[in-house]
Formats: C-alpha cells, structure tokens, sequence
C-alpha cells in the first residue's frame, strides 16, 4: 500500500501512473543531459543506425504494445531493443542489473520524438505527465484583490494563492491539485487563517477543507496518489552524477553544487548516499557502490 500523502519526499511506494515519479524521472534525465549529453547523443545515434524501424509518428502506447509484445513488431525491432537495452547497460541505467521498463520505453519513446520533430529532448511516455486543469481544482475563487491587499494577507496564506488575470484585473484564488501536493499545509493554512479567507473569499475555511477532501478523493479514484515531489534541484543532479557519472559519494559530497551553483561547500557522504538512494529508489533505478562509498 502507498504511504500517506504527508509522508512522500523520495522515497516509499507509489501507485502509477503518478505525476511525483514521473516529473522526478524527467528532472532526472534533464539533470543527465545537462551533465552528459553523450548519453542522449548515443541514444540518438542508435536509433539513425541502418535497419532501425520506422518510429516517426509511432504513438507511446503502441511502443509500448510492442515492447511488451502486445501486438506484432515492425521488422528490426528486436536488434533496436537489444540495442537500447545495451546503451541503458552501457551508462548504468539499471535496476537490479537490468533496463528497468520505464527507461527502455523512455528511450524508444525519445527516438521516436526527435525523429519526428527533428528536436533533441528526453520525452517520457505520455502517462503522467500532465496534470489537467479542472474547475473541481478550485478552492477558492478568483477575487479581485489589490497589492496592498494582497501584501496584508499572511504568509502563510499567501503560500497557496495564485494569482490569476482575467480582464485585465488581477485576481486571487486557491488551486488544490491532489497530484502534486499534500494536503496537510493547505488544510492547516485554511484553517489558521480563516478569519482572512472568510473576509476575502466568503467562504468558511471547512467548507475549503472539504472541497480539498473531494479532490483528493476524486485524485485517489483515478490512481493518482496525493502528494508532493520536493527534491532540491542538487539532489537530482547527485543521483546523475553518481549513476552515469559514476562518482563516489566522498566526491559528490566534497562538491556537491557542481552544476547547480557556485557556492562551495562541504558536506557528509552520508546525507549524499541517503538522498541519492531515495531519490532513485523513487525512479526506480539503482545504483552499484563503488570504492569510496563504505
């Protein structure tokens, strides 16, 4: 059973499809590019090889089928998922000494897009990775408030407004998408300042708790579990660093902005090594410890 909305940062399980795993797998490859572009530069290259099939215009879902041998393959594909599954090897892609499924489909499904868009970018398959925008999201509706109104409102309020324009008129309102945060902060800031919200909004902080309820409710229904992704950009930047890149937890942790920013600081190899196991036991990858690492 998944763990309680409250509990997620990395770790514990989640029922997919879901948002968290997947906006963490896509902020984990984009952190690989950025660090190594020769990973997706030899992706690309295998899918240019001579007798590659036809993916351009090939929707995720029949990959998929295919992959999992749901329906007849093109002629080559075979040799392609040989080769991909070698590349995933290659740069230790690997859960348990093997391709995890979301990254051969990850792959197919890329080389499927740049050949179709001529554009060099990771793309996930397409489950999880949009979070649709419903009027059963809205909290509290969107009033007209001025600057100085909104500056008087609390902190801690304000941490769960957003600001809309409509007409021409800025206006504030409350959005709750169960598949990207906990309701605990929501709920408690409601709550704490209910005088403010029932003199801004009319509306009493309980019947907003409620309509949280139902959309948590309506979220879990769907097979999304409630929750928020938190990690620090760094943290996923660790985890590519120490899969593909293959550095020691020492190395990370005596420098662990690289690539995020130009602060130097020192930090434990033990918080690195927690962070890192977490973060890709959430993805679901693994990583071989290596010298440096006991």
């Amino acid at each position: 059973m998944p763990r309680a909305a409250q509990s997620y940062r990395f770790g514990g399980e989640a029922t997919l499809p879901s948002i968290i795993v997947a906006q963490a797998r896509d902020a984990f490859l984009c952190a690989v590019d950025e660090l190594y572009p020769e990973v997706l530069d030899d992706l690309l290259a295998i899918g240019d090889a001579p007798g590659v099939p036809e993916l351009s215009g090939v929707p995720s879902r029949t990959i998929r089928a295919w992959l999992e041998g749901w329906a007849d393959a093109p002629a080559g594909w075979d040799g392609l998922v040989e080769a991909v599954q070698a590349w995933a090897r290659r740069w230790r892609l690997l859960d348990k000494g093997a391709a995890p499924q979301w990254v051969l489909e990850t792959a197919l499904f890329t080389i499927a897009w740049c050949r179709r868009t001529g554009q060099r970018f990771w793309d996930l398959p397409d489950w999880g990775r949009v979070v649709c925008t419903r009027s059963d999201n809205l909290v509290l509706p969107p009033v007209p408030v001025g600057t100085e109104a909104i500056r008087a409102l609390p902190a801690g309020l304000r941490g769960i407004l957003t600001l809309v324009l409509r007409d021409g008129v800025t206006r504030l309102a409350c959005f709750y998408y169960a598949d990207l945060y906990g309701s605990g902060r929501f709920k408690r800031a409601l709550r704490k300042y209910a005088l403010s919200v029932l003199r801004v909004w009319g509306v009493s902080a309980e019947q907003a708790c409620r309509r949280i309820d139902q959309t948590v409710a309506a979220a879990l229904a769907r097979g999304c579990v409630p929750g928020q992704w938190r990690a620090e950009r760094r943290i996923v930047y660790w985890a590519a660093r120490a899969v593909v890149g293959r550095e020691a937890y020492e190395d990370i942790a005596n420098d662990p902005n690289r690539g995020v920013s130009e602060r130097r600081e020192r930090i434990s190899p033990p918080t690195v090594r927690n962070q890192v196991s977490e973060f890709l036991a959430l993805i679901g990858l693994r990583r071989r410890s290596g010298r440096k690492d006991r």
